[in-house]
């Protein structure tokens, strides 16, 4: 009895070694993520020539406000300089000596910036001068004392360099005016002012 047990225990045992068997792993037979190691590099090239543009005609605005102002420096007086020079002539028995400048071309306006004046009066004799326009509406112009010349005739010298902001439209013609206090004796004045034109549609 003892042989034929063994040999049906063997005989169960080979037959088990022989016959394929079916095992499932962990989790059944769900599907499972793919993970990919490090960083590779993903290359692509250009198919043809690339063309950028930008459609339509797009409008670009700047904001200047009053609390944040954007700063612009006025070139136009680099382009078209103006500068004018006139006498103003006391001749004995006359109190006022007067000039005028370059008229303001067509198509023009003239923005004047600076005037100078220069000149002498016999001396005691006080004066005061200005830039005149046609509306009236003049530029005084502050005359400092320098001193009494004997090589000019004993005469009183006046001078004075002053910057200004005043406006002629084309056509019009600024002035030089002068005025003293007696009408003894001659005198004169020489005016210079400067600035610039910028063209009127």
């Amino acid at each position: 009895m003892i042989i034929v047990f063994f040999g049906i225990t063997a005989l169960v045992g080979l037959i088990g070694a022989v016959v394929p068997t079916t095992t499932q792993g962990q989790g059944g037979g769900s599907s499972k993520d793919v993970n990919v190691v490090n960083s590779p590099t993903v290359q692509a090239q250009q198919s043809g020539a690339w063309n950028v543009g930008i459609t339509g005609a797009p409008t670009v605005n700047i904001d200047s406000t009053t609390a944040n102002p954007v700063w612009v420096r006025d070139v136009n007086d680099a382009r078209q300089p103006y500068l004018s020079q006139t006498f103003a002539d006391f001749t004995a028995g006359a109190a006022t000596a007067s000039g005028t400048f370059a008229t303001v071309p067509p198509g023009k306006r003239l923005v004047v910036e600076h005037v100078s004046v220069y000149g002498g009066i016999p001396a005691g004799q006080k004066l005061f001068a200005l830039i005149t326009r046609e509306s009236n509406t003049n530029h005084a112009v502050v005359l400092h004392p320098q001193a009494n010349f004997p090589a000019f005739g004993g005469s009183d010298q006046f001078v004075a360099s002053e910057e200004m902001k005043l406006y002629f439209d084309a056509g019009k013609t600024p002035g030089a005016f002068a005025n003293r206090n007696f009408t003894t004796g001659s005198g004169s004045l020489i005016f210079a002012i400067s600035g610039y034109l910028v063209d009127v549609p």
